[in-house]
């Protein structure tokens, strides 16, 4: 594998984190600005281990694991704004090599998402999880199912997953950047990502 080609990738990864970051999301306020400090206070020290729930790392492919790695997701509360519960209480992959604990920790995963203070980590769980199905092909069909799977636990719409999509076609610049989005959520989530650069070629 070209080294300068990983470091390219990995580069375009964590900037889309960090635009992800920069928008203050559906809710704003102290939610907003404690969602980046936890972010950048060692939140994605052990990277991204809500995706473990649909993909398991030691499968995945390098591009696949870059995004593991280098994506963030925080999940807390109002009575707690300052610690991933998440993390937490799954701090690494192997916490979901059995299937009775991984059941429980998608029920859990998808409670917390359904917060009014960490809606927008269940939008970017599922750009995250399609940012990886278009890099990494192997059990493509079983991984689309889990993703539409946690796409209606969710409650995300139709419009929704429709925008999420777009997005992800941008940041791979397969479709152009003058797009319209459908939903009035995802805008405030993803809606920065339009304007990073135009996109990036990646083969795979």
């Amino acid at each position: 594998m070209n080294d300068m080609r990983m470091a390219k990738y990995e580069t375009l990864i964590e900037d889309i984190d960090s635009n992800i970051k920069k928008s203050v999301g559906l809710f704003g306020g102290l939610f907003g600005i404690t969602r980046a400090v936890v972010a950048a206070t060692g939140g994605s020290s052990s990277g991204n281990t809500a995706l473990a729930l649909i993909y398991d790392y030691n499968k995945c492919n390098d591009y696949a694991k870059v995004i593991m790695d280098k994506s963030t997701l925080v999940l807390n509360t109002p009575d707690d704004r300052f610690t991933d519960l998440w993390k937490r209480d799954y701090p690494t992959y192997g916490e979901f090599k059995d299937s009775k604990r991984t059941i429980e920790a998608s029920k859990k995963f998808v409670q917390m998402c359904r917060n009014t203070e960490n809606a927008t980590e269940g939008y970017k769980f599922i750009f995250w999880a399609l940012m990886i199905l278009t890099v990494d092909k192997e059990d493509a069909e079983n991984h689309l199912a889990l993703i539409c799977d946690f796409a209606k636990m969710l409650r995300i719409t139709e419009d929704e997953f429709e925008d999420i999509i777009q997005t992800v076609k941008i940041v791979y610049n397969e479709v152009t950047t003058e797009y319209t989005f459908k939903s009035e959520n995802i805008p405030s989530v993803l809606g920065s990502l339009f304007n990073m650069y135009g996109g990036q070629d990646i083969d795979e």
